[in-house]
């Protein structure tokens, strides 16, 4: 009969080494022989089955990424493994993982729950320097809001109110010179009413034609300056803000108070791009109108 060796619970298994038949095991040494097949069955699934990867690995990201950091590795994975350029057969499945990571990630409150379901909330806590920067958006963030409130409101009741003001001006001059250009016209039709105002003769009331042409023309001009110039208009708001910020809080790094800078100030952008969309349509219509008015006007003759 052979004796197999006593193993003590804390002795590692043996690993793949043949084990005698178990009729011939009694006991104790039945029960190390049942723990070694278990721990062999064992080794031999975590070979077959790689460990499943969490959502910031799967993405490429590590565990504190920003969200224009997950953003950028969302893109990245996206070009390697989408279903167009990837030829593996489960590229849909991987492709799905991926977007289900990002959509995960990118959500604070979802956020916080995957890192608390995989532990990363406990490990920070434990971490002195965590807690130092609780304690310091603490004392910053409650403050930072009340100035960044009163700077929302600045916002929309300054900043993008009068730049549509003079948007409007520069429409209403516009309005002005269009009735100067139909009154023109009219005037002519009234001595010639065969004359259409393509064929408008340059002799008579070429004057007012010219100037109510020239009075569009600068209009037209002034709502193109306008609409080039809001968004650089709130940048270099934005600019004067940010060093406003750091400036109030010197003793702190940026990374307590960027969050909710950088969601104010991407407030503010999107503000005044929302505000741009109507302004594209008119000044394209005025543009056309103008160009109308250009091609009907005819050179003088010599």
């Amino acid at each position: 009969m052979q004796h197999l060796p006593k193993l003590s619970r804390t002795q590692p298994c043996p690993g793949r080494q043949p084990c005698p038949g178990r009729k011939n095991i009694a006991g104790s040494q039945r029960r190390v022989h049942d723990h070694a097949t278990r721990c062999v069955r064992a080794e031999s699934w975590s070979h077959n089955s790689p460990r499943k990867l969490n959502h910031y690995e799967v993405l490429g990201a590590v565990e504190e990424a920003s969200v224009d950091e997950l953003k950028l590795a969302f893109r990245r994975q996206a070009r390697r493994i989408h279903p167009d350029v990837n030829p593996s057969p489960d590229a849909a499945q991987q492709f799905m993982e991926l977007v289900a990571a990002y959509e995960s990630l990118v959500d604070a409150s979802l956020r916080s729950a995957y890192d608390a379901q995989i532990g990363l909330v406990s490990a920070r806590a434990k971490d002195p320097r965590f807690a130092r920067f609780e304690r310091w958006r603490r004392e910053v963030v409650p403050s930072l809001q009340i100035q960044l409130d009163e700077w929302r409101e600045e916002v929309q009741g300054s900043v993008v109110a009068q730049w549509q003001s003079s948007l409007e001006a520069a429409e209403a001059q516009c309005k002005e010179a269009w009735v100067q250009v139909q009154l023109a016209h009219s005037s002519y039709r009234q001595s010639d009413t065969s004359c259409s105002l393509a064929d408008f003769n340059s002799k008579q009331q070429d004057v007012a034609w010219q100037a109510a042409v020239a009075a569009l023309d600068e209009g037209v001009a002034a709502l193109d300056a306008g609409l080039q110039g809001g968004m650089p208009r709130m940048k270099l708001y934005v600019e004067k803000r940010y060093e406003q910020v750091a400036t109030m809080f010197p003793a702190y790094p940026e990374i307590v108070w960027e969050e909710e800078w950088y969601a104010a100030s991407d407030e503010w952008l999107e503000l005044m791009e929302n505000g741009l969309q109507p302004w594209l349509v008119k000044v394209h219509a005025w543009n056309v109108v103008l160009q109308q008015a250009r091609d009907a006007m005819p050179v003088a003759e010599t």
